[in-house]
């Protein structure tokens, strides 16, 4: 209860645990049917499957080398705000890929989305973390996860059955529009103004449970 309260009461982590979780439910619906997506509509094997998820994932790796320098061009809620959108604003070149050759398309949009989404993923936590007093971290991160993490079967479920009703790309297209729409809150939020980690009150961080 104390982590509900503070998280809630608390502007900048009540946007994130909100609007990440609806993000998430969407987006794992997506996920739950790309294999699927790849095997029966792109008819794609099981090699080319393999590397081509490789590859996406690059994207990653790109942006944990580039995250340091994008925070001291743009500040750290820029950079939280305008990814939250684009990561899942991307995930449309996967039913958007033509089925004659798709690969392109999917590679670029795949290492995009990855790249965003770190930035994304990394920059959230670091406020999270830095907003938070010691005491509570255990709390806090035991609400926002659940919430973030909550929604995540929820969407999976609800995407296969969707998929059944009115098929897999219209599915696939939805869920990628359903999380960008998502960010879109966080985007407009007081979080895009925040060049820097805030600090917190001294007082706050050497609170203790006494």
């Amino acid at each position: 209860m104390e982590g509900l309260r503070y998280v809630f009461s608390q502007p900048y982590l009540r946007t994130l645990a909100i609007w990440f979780s609806v993000m998430n439910l969407f987006s794992s619906a997506l996920f739950a049917l790309v294999i699927v997506y790849f095997v029966r509509d792109l008819h794609l094997g099981a090699a080319t499957i393999g590397w081509a998820l490789a590859v996406m994932n690059l994207g990653f790796i790109a942006g944990a080398f580039a995250n340091g320098g994008l925070v001291r061009r743009f500040g750290v809620g820029p950079v939280i705000a305008y990814s939250a959108p684009l990561s899942s604003l991307l995930l449309l070149t996967i039913p958007g890929a033509p089925r004659g050759n798709p690969l392109p398309i999917l590679l670029v949009g795949g290492v995009a989305s990855a790249f965003v989404g770190f930035l994304e993923n990394v920059n959230q936590l670091t406020l999270r973390q830095s907003i938070t007093p010691q005491r509570l971290l255990g709390r806090m991160n035991a609400v926002t996860r659940f919430m973030y993490w909550g929604s995540i079967p929820i969407g999976s479920a609800l995407g296969g059955l969707v998929a059944e009703t009115i098929g897999l790309r219209t599915t696939l297209f939805g869920a990628a529009a359903g999380a960008a729409l998502a960010g879109i809150p966080i985007m407009l939020s007081p979080i895009r103004t925040l060049r820097e980690l805030p600090e917190l009150p001294i007082r706050a961080t050497v609170e203790t449970d006494a």
